[in-house]
């Protein structure tokens, strides 16, 4: 198992011009006022704080094999092995990440969020229990939602039921309109951190070269952008993104539901066609129209 190691140390200003020059290639950017440096060389983040500590700067070493990297400069005057850090990571350094929701479900919108991470909020990870929302209780996700969108910088887009069936029409299908999402939402928090150093990365839903084919003449440009499978599991920005868009369209379900005064039933099961039919029968077709994504099969049923 890889344990997550912190190293700090003590550098005079002539040992930080020789640290600067030799992880210059690896240099990123962190919006921390506090922090005059940053580096991530081959996964270990380095970061060199602005505060004097007596005519010396105080540097900072985070993850896998971080205090053998430290000890090349300078004796730890502090050291540490967090072994509760979510294991499995691929990228702690400075990072952006997008994922959706509502896709599968015939009532309400798609959503599509792109979140920050950086190295400062390392442990935020088990704290708020990130990972996966497709395997995070939905209520765990009512609650957490909150603290998640005031402590992880994120971008949103929804589109509403009657938006998307008027996208269908116009001839988008699913992965186009996602693609189409996933550009803005990144595009808009990369203009947050524009350095071409930061990775981004997508849960990866088809080809990259599809995805560009289907992105084509979009207006937003994104730099750096990497497409994974299963992203959510290996990425801490796909996976707060993951919670977020959850939370997000947890939250537009409720609203919806007091609406009605009722509960509206996820996904596209048979509890789903049931739910709709009764539903038509109290408020019509033309208003369950407004409601759900009519190119599901669902609706075929209803019609």
């Amino acid at each position: 198992m890889k344990q997550h190691e912190l190293a700090t140390i003590l550098l005079e200003k002539g040992r930080i011009e020789e640290l600067v020059a030799f992880y210059e290639d690896d240099t990123i950017d962190v919006p921390n006022e506090y922090v005059a440096y940053a580096a991530n060389h081959q996964g270990i983040t380095i970061l060199v704080y602005q505060k004097d500590h007596h005519g010396a700067q105080k540097v900072v070493f985070q993850g896998v094999n971080a205090l053998q990297e430290a000890t090349i400069w300078g004796a730890p005057i502090k050291k540490e092995i967090k072994t509760q850090t979510p294991t499995g990571w691929q990228e702690l350094a400075p990072h952006i990440g997008s994922d959706e929701v509502g896709t599968g479900d015939f009532f309400g919108p798609v959503i599509v969020v792109a979140a920050y991470f950086n190295p400062k909020q390392l442990d935020l990870l088990s704290k708020y229990k990130i990972g996966d929302s497709k395997k995070i209780d939905d209520e765990f996700i009512i609650k957490i939602g909150p603290q998640l969108i005031k402590d992880f910088p994120y971008s949103l887009m929804t589109v509403t039921p009657e938006k998307y069936n008027e996208l269908v029409a116009s001839g988008y299908n699913l992965n186009r309109m996602k693609a189409w999402l996933h550009q803005g939402v990144l595009a808009n928090l990369q203009k947050k951190y524009p350095s071409k150093k930061i990775p981004v990365y997508i849960d990866q839903f088809c080809t990259p070269l599809q995805y560009f084919k289907y992105v084509k003449g979009h207006a937003s440009f994104v730099n750096n952008l990497h497409f994974e499978t299963k992203a959510e599991r290996q990425y801490p920005a796909v996976a707060i993104a993951s919670m977020i868009a959850r939370y997000a369209f947890l939250t537009y379900m409720a609203e919806l539901g007091a609406k009605y005064g009722t509960t509206f039933p996820l996904g596209a099961s048979g509890k789903v066609d049931a739910f709709a039919a009764s539903f038509i029968a109290k408020y019509k077709l033309e208003e369950l129209n407004k409601l759900v994504k009519q190119n599901f099969k669902n609706y075929n049923k209803l019609i």
